[in-house]
């Protein structure tokens, strides 16, 4: 998303991530690239954090604030727990899944209004899952609380301040190669998306308009137990392909 940006001509970039090691990974890559990022450790969860976070933005944009871009999320695994059926999910694994894809998310784009508004002309864009848009058992204590949750917070968001020209817009993602959803993402950053807000939008490899087999049932590319099946009937793998566990 940081070279998309920079490729559209973005000049000054801020990325955060709660652990050093993707940091300094990411950075390496785009220095590399000749691509200036300034990014540090965050944790969203923390007010604190937050709190100073807007401060760190402040200074380093002297007070304004063009885009925001609200990435923070969760997913099932079996370390978190957040796999589990809706009946066998406690509410504890809820309550942090919603805080952690909804609330903090949203709280950090409250504290950013004043840099965003003092910019003249700022956008916001959060990435949720379309996790919630098919009947995924596994994942439902992810799904109930992501996309309905975002998409609530993000028309309030939406509705309460465009008169000040701030845009909310949440690109809904699959897994996918960044590059598959920065550029959308990136779009809804420009003045020429100005007449789209508090939408939202669905990079989903089409998985909710014909896939009946169900995401969580195709496992994940990469998965020792995932095999390739393409749509190319073995005539090379095309970029439709999905994934199917053994």
């Amino acid at each position: 998303m940081a070279e998309e940006l920079a490729g559209l001509g973005a000049t000054v970039q801020y990325a955060c991530s709660s652990d050093q090691a993707p940091i300094d990974e990411r950075n390496q890559e785009w220095e590399s690239k000749g691509v200036t990022v300034t990014g540090s450790v965050f944790d969203l969860k923390s007010t604190t954090q937050r709190e100073n976070l807007m401060n760190t933005f402040s200074s380093a944009f002297d007070g304004k604030l063009n885009i925001l871009v609200n990435n923070t999320g969760a997913i099932g695994n079996p370390d978190k727990n957040l796999e589990f059926p809706s009946i066998m999910s406690t509410w504890a694994i809820k309550s942090s899944t919603r805080n952690t894809i909804v609330d903090h998310p949203y709280r950090l784009s409250l504290l950013a209004y004043p840099l965003l508004k003092a910019s003249g002309y700022a956008s916001v864009v959060f990435l949720a899952s379309f996790a919630d848009l098919k009947a995924e058992p596994e994942l439902s204590a992810f799904a109930e609380t992501s996309k309905v949750g975002v998409e609530m917070g993000k028309r309030q968001h939406s509705h309460k301040h465009c008169e000040t020209y701030v845009r909310a817009d949440d690109g809904l993602c699959r897994p996918a190669e960044p590059n598959e959803i920065s550029s959308l993402v990136s779009f809804l950053c420009l003045p020429a998306s100005s007449y789209i807000n508090g939408k939202e939008f669905y990079i989903d490899g089409q998985q909710t308009v014909c896939d009946p087999v169900g995401m969580w049932n195709q496992g994940w590319p990469g998965n020792s137990t995932s095999t390739p099946i393409c749509h190319s009937k073995g005539q090379g793998q095309c970029k439709g392909c999905y994934y199917s566990r053994e």
